[in-house]
């Protein structure tokens, strides 16, 4: 799943849009180098909606919006 499907769809400022898009290539990049064996979500979920990459982005930007 694409981020960029989800800031299509909803209206938000281009400096936010920005924003948000640099945190997840961020959180890739450390979830793939460094948290992928320590930091998981533990689901009978077999098939989640969001990967774990866009719920810490999702969870991060809400932070750094309030």
């Amino acid at each position: 799943m694409d981020i960029s499907h989800f800031i299509s769809l909803i209206m938000i400022p281009k400096a936010k849009e920005l924003k948000l898009i640099s945190i997840y290539l961020y959180i890739c990049d450390i979830f793939d180098s460094r948290l992928k064996g320590t930091c998981q979500r533990f689901s009978n979920n077999s098939n989640p909606d969001f990967t774990d990459q866009e719920v810490i982005t999702i969870y991060l930007y809400a932070m750094n919006i309030e």
